[in-house]
């Protein structure tokens, strides 16, 4: 079994208590840590510390997949160079939201009138993709310009993708282990929040859920399988236009889980390898 590191309400409440149960009732040894602000240092909430050489999970903010990075826990995240907008857009194309989007360097955004889709190239949370309005981010780098000499996790360096505007009317969050869908939610349906399990028993879900087990797994033209990491989370979306695509890949650990059944996300987890009791 993995030893679980779990940031202290990490989604809120409601998310780290759904979290918890999964491992109380499935048994893997679990910690809880609150991440000191501005710093990698943790303090232990409750629990134990992992002993040293067993496999650790960690899961919360961003934050913590470099606390997992520094202290060397293994597997620690699911999170390597794929989670890159670029890279996901050459193996996914069409099927992706933004697949018209183009990259470039925060300082180096072309101007533009009216509205562009913005977002970091990589799974940062450095901010929060939407539509930036020309005059707007004209603005924005001129701010960013004066904290030049600031530590900041934005900067005029920043790799972002700039795409068209788009419409989604239903949206889904797909936990993906192993290469199969083992859990998802929605998080938004007919334009408005709804967080309601999506399974193969609700009608009203069976397309969207259709259409992530049918992206769950690329064929490459060397018809190689791939995915981006042995688990991940995929939104997809509903068109105005009536397609369904995929919104974004992002890692499983620092996700948010919506109303996804984690006592299945857990399980598929803990079952994916035999974890060695020493790596």
């Amino acid at each position: 079994m993995l030893h679980h590191v779990v940031q202290q309400d990490m989604f809120g409440e409601f998310g780290f208590h759904r979290l918890v149960e999964a491992f109380e009732e499935l048994g893997p040894p679990y910690s809880v840590v609150k991440v000191v602000p501005f710093s990698h240092d943790m303090e232990l909430v409750s629990g134990a510390w992992p002993e040293a050489g067993v496999p650790v999970m960690a899961w919360g903010m961003t934050t913590i997949e470099e606390v997992a990075k520094r202290l060397g826990w293994k597997p620690g995240v699911f999170k390597n160079a794929n989670f890159d907008m670029r890279v996901l857009n050459g193996m996914y194309g069409d099927a992706m939201l933004n697949s018209d989007g183009r990259f470039y360097r925060l300082r180096d955004v072309p101007g533009y009138e009216g509205a562009m889709f913005l977002r970091p190239v990589h799974d940062t949370k450095s901010f929060t993709g939407g539509l930036v309005n020309g005059d707007e981010l004209d603005k924005w780098r001129a701010g960013l310009y004066e904290l030049r000499r600031e530590f900041t996790t934005l900067d005029l360096g920043t790799e972002v993708m700039v795409a068209s505007p788009k419409k989604l009317v239903d949206e889904g969050r797909f936990f993906i282990v192993g290469g199969k869908v083992v859990a998802a939610s929605s998080y938004r349906v007919g334009g408005r929040v709804l967080y309601r399990s999506i399974d193969s028993g609700n009608p009203l879900f069976l397309q969207i859920l259709r259409f992530a087990e049918g992206h769950a797994v690329v064929s490459t033209r060397e018809l190689m399988p791939w995915v981006p990491a042995e688990a991940f989370v995929m939104d997809v979306g509903l068109t105005d236009a009536g397609e369904y695509k995929v919104i974004e890949v992002n890692c499983l650990n620092s996700s948010g889980f919506y109303d996804a059944n984690m006592l299945a996300v857990v399980k598929a987890i803990e079952n994916l390898h035999d974890w060695p009791e020493r790596w």
